[in-house]
């Protein structure tokens, strides 16, 4: 399978990626509530979270419809107790009142409306009276808005409110968990078994890059669910960053001081140019303004020259009567 940047395939990806994490994260931290169950994990991909799944579930079928997915699924993911067929999300190919347990990550965003509903109603119908939905998407306010991106894959996305009245539409409890990256101090070794949380109000934060939420008719009681993945080495990969970043604007300042060095420069010639070019122009109107009088003189002169040869004219006139 080839590697698009949307659907998630562990051989394919870096383990170190933000996308490794997000996706194995939300498959284990609910993987508790599948034990002993039969599980429908719709739009399940290449496999990888079916297959956890199926390590403590009782059944579990995946389904997906892109058919080469569902190949390599069962190609990689082999367990006796794991299923995979093409389908679709809006067609679920099983019996009413099958499953005890549907979970569908990052899929119903890539639905237009009218399938959103459609999927909806196949949730509905497959899943058992007492049955649990369990549905993650992306908070548009935080995933696509704070960071301006947009991912061409996605349909259709929720804002916060807006996720959970469309699942209050159909189930009467739904309660959201939420994830997101931290940072955390750790201390660590091979002494060491268990691993204290110093602080836990971070557990009960409002708010994630990704809401997973868990939906029944049923009262809903407390689940484990709670996940920590430690992203080894990435806060020293962030602050190498960080430095790179400082680098990279510290050269452009100086680029940037040098282009003010050399603006000032230019204005400096240009001023030079400009003071130049006005008393050059001082002197042109200078010299305009004699070569003007020096025209007027001149017209004088031709006129007074005009009189004398006209003066002149009369009195060789005269002298030639007198003659005669």
């Amino acid at each position: 399978m080839e590697f698009t940047g949307e659907r998630f395939i562990p051989a394919l990806s870096n383990a170190e990626d933000d996308i490794y994490y997000e996706h194995y994260n939300r498959y284990i931290s609910i993987a508790e509530m599948a034990k002993e169950k039969y599980v429908l994990d719709a739009a399940c991909g290449s496999g990888y979270g079916s297959g956890i799944l199926a390590d403590v579930a009782t059944q579990v079928y995946g389904i997906d419809i892109d058919a080469e997915a569902i190949e390599y699924a069962q190609n990689t993911y082999a367990h006796k107790n794991l299923e995979f067929q093409t389908a679709s999300v809006t067609e679920i190919p099983f019996e009413d009142d099958t499953f005890d347990i549907v979970i569908s990550f990052e899929t119903i965003e890539h639905l237009a409306e009218p399938s959103q509903q459609l999927f909806m109603d196949e949730i509905e119908r497959v899943l058992k009276q007492d049955g649990i939905l369990i549905m993650s998407t992306p908070d548009k306010e935080l995933y696509s808005e704070k960071n301006l991106y947009n991912n061409h894959f996605h349909i259709k996305e929720f804002y916060e409110k807006e996720f959970y009245n469309f699942l209050r539409s159909r189930f009467k409890h739904v309660n959201f968990i939420y994830q997101r990256n931290e940072i955390c101090n750790v201390i660590s070794g091979h002494l060491c078994n268990d691993m204290k949380v110093i602080r836990k109000d971070y557990l009960d934060s409002s708010q994630g890059k990704y809401i997973i939420a868990i939906c029944s008719q049923n009262e809903l009681v407390e689940q484990k669910c709670a996940s920590l993945q430690i992203h080894t080495g990435e806060y020293g990969k962030k602050i190498h960053r960080i430095i790179e970043l400082q680098n990279e604007v510290e050269e452009k300042n100086k680029w940037a001081f040098s282009l003010d060095e050399e603006v000032e420069n230019l204005r400096s010639i240009i001023n030079d140019e400009r003071t130049q070019f006005q008393s050059l122009q001082i002197q042109l109107q200078e010299k305009e303004s004699l070569i003007q009088k020096q025209l007027e003189e001149s017209k004088n002169k031709d006129e007074s020259i005009q009189t004398l040869e006209s003066n002149k004219e009369e009195l060789l006139g005269e002298i030639t009567q007198k003659q005669e």
